[in-house]
């Protein structure tokens, strides 16, 4: 099942390009969760080169920027079909699906300015200062109104499809290794209403 045949009529920017062949995927079954990451990148493209190249497998990856510039419409990009398994949450592989948005993540201010963690220059009108428990980070790279839009549509795409749903979680709040993404300038709740007007039900964003 690809997302291309559930979005809204007429969604202009979706690709696929898988991550694995055919006899190296396993199914998932019954899946109760979507699991929403950010993936410390700051554009598609390096989103799919660390997917690559890391061995991480998302069902879907959302983008609004390119090349630090937002996007008039996010990217929605797929790299696993919905009925199988993705690698992007120990421990919850096997019962939900894996949304990550294109987002750097925590920024390191030097000199005046903000970098990613990776030293690229980010915009400080495109970033916003918060605190996460149990970290150092100060700034963070903010989600467009497009991204986190884009992302409750796929989200309730998804719960519509699969009954079985029932929560929209962290991956930090479901994470056993210290992670923190996607930080504390997604709003989940934004993301859960605009999920939850698509698939007609509600949605839990706790684990």
């Amino acid at each position: 099942m690809r997302i291309e045949d559930h979005l809204l009529a007429g969604f202009p920017r979706y690709d696929y390009l898988p991550t694995r062949p055919a006899d190296r995927l396993f199914p998932l079954v019954r899946p109760d969760a979507i699991v929403v990451h950010y993936d410390v990148c700051h554009s598609l493209d390096m989103n799919r080169r660390t997917v690559f190249a890391s061995g991480l497998d998302y069902h879907l990856a959302i983008d609004g920027w390119r090349d630090g510039e937002q996007r008039s419409q996010a990217h929605i990009h797929q790299y696993v079909p919905f009925e199988f398994r993705g690698a992007h949450a120990v421990g919850w592989n096997h019962r939900a699906f894996g949304v990550c948005v294109v987002n750097p993540g925590p920024l390191i201010e030097r000199d005046g300015e903000l970098f990613t963690t990776y030293g690229k220059r980010w915009l400080r009108e495109e970033a916003a200062q918060a605190t996460f428990p149990g970290t150092p980070w100060k700034w963070w790279a903010i989600y467009t109104d497009e991204e986190l839009t884009t992302l409750g549509q796929a989200c309730g795409t998804i719960a519509a499809d699969y009954p079985t749903v029932r929560r929209i979680v962290r991956h930090s709040d479901v994470a056993t290794n210290g992670k923190v993404d996607p930080g504390p300038l997604m709003n989940m709740d934004l993301v859960r209403k605009v999920a939850e007007a698509l698939c007609g039900r509600e949605l839990m964003t706790e684990p």
